[in-house]
């Protein structure tokens, strides 16, 4: 089998594989009960993976470890860095505030802003191209559920959890939870349930204010990817193509997807205005020796950085294709600058 023969069937097992967009595996007010007990371990200290499991009573070993930091990481009530057993947490600026600042309303907005901050939660609440929105009154459960497997792409097992998950969140986008104390200690096993709960008359003062502008990743921008928490690039990596139903994307020098709520816009590419994001390259990289396949789409400009002073570029152009490839000279030579 060649090369290109198992990239095409990895992509078609890939394809197979039911996967849900990331959204935090806690809500909101278990997450800030967690913070707290780190915070009272470790205070503004960074610590290990096995200390951070240590303060929340569980073995470094659980399955549930790795998904209950990534949800504190979502809502940035805590920074991490490296990775493996060098992988180092600590409680962020916001989380300590959160945890700590008495001041009439100072909580109550940073909780807000907190809830606000995964991107899946943001997008559910306000509303994207093609969906309205539930804001503080979201369907009936089975009419939700059809809309997050439909319009999102969810299982219906991680549909079911993230109704639980948002019910108890946005509750501090409308301020019902912001003073209550924290949950007991028996965090390890908890899952939350749909429950449909009517949504709080008490609105947040500048609550409407709150919503947090997200930008999707354009093909040319450069990005960092964020897993739980840690950023994994050591340096911002450039967009070479999105997935049809835009949940994935594919950087420079690798094959593998990336969930677009996992990736942060660093910088604006200088070829987004050139390409079409709606056709994008193959996802295999294309390779320095390949040359022109005459099945090719007709002006579809594939290229790719070395990361040694050059740039692979192929195509089959016609005259207007021509055209494009001169107006994008220019921003191939920046990024070999």
């Amino acid at each position: 089998m060649t090369e290109e023969e198992l990239l095409e069937s990895a992509r078609e097992s890939s394809s197979k594989r039911e996967r849900s967009p990331s959204f935090p595996y806690l809500d909101l007010e278990t997450s800030i009960d967690l913070a707290r007990k780190l915070h009272n371990a470790a205070r503004a200290s960074e610590v290990r993976v096995r200390d951070v499991a240590e303060s929340w009573g569980m073995q470094p070993k659980s399955g549930s470890l790795m998904r209950y930091i990534a949800a504190l990481g979502q809502y940035g009530l805590i920074e991490a860095r490296g990775s493996g057993e060098q992988r180092k947490i600590k409680i962020s600026p916001v989380g300590r505030r959160i945890l700590e600042d008495g001041r009439p309303g100072v909580r109550e907005e940073l909780c807000a802003e907190a809830a606000m901050k995964p991107r899946l939660i943001n997008e559910v609440y306000y509303g994207k191209e093609g969906f309205s929105g539930w804001g503080k009154h979201r369907p009936a459960d089975h009419i939700a559920l059809s809309d997050l497997k439909f319009d999102f792409n969810f299982t219906d097992d991680a549909a079911k959890r993230f109704l639980g998950v948002y019910d108890q969140t946005i509750e501090y986008v409308d301020g019902k939870n912001i003073d209550e104390g924290a949950l007991g200690d028996d965090v390890e096993g908890k899952v939350p349930s749909p429950n449909g709960a009517e949504t709080p008359k008490a609105v947040l003062p500048g609550a409407e204010q709150t919503k947090v502008t997200i930008q999707q990743p354009k093909i040319g921008d450069k990005i960092q990817w964020t897993s739980g928490g840690v950023d994994q690039f050591s340096e911002p990596k450039m967009v070479r193509a999105i997935s049809d139903d835009g949940q994935w994307i594919f950087v420079q020098d690798s094959t593998t997807g990336i969930s677009i709520g996992e990736a942060k816009i660093v910088e604006e590419g200088q070829l987004s205005h050139l390409i079409d994001a709606s056709n994008p390259p193959e996802m295999p990289l294309p390779a320095p020796s390949k040359s022109i396949n005459a099945q090719d789409a007709l002006n579809k400009i594939n290229f790719q950085s070395q990361g040694d002073g050059t740039i692979t570029v192929s195509a089959r152009l016609d005259a207007d294709g021509l055209t494009k490839l001169e107006e994008m000279l220019p921003a191939f030579k920046s990024l070999l600058s």
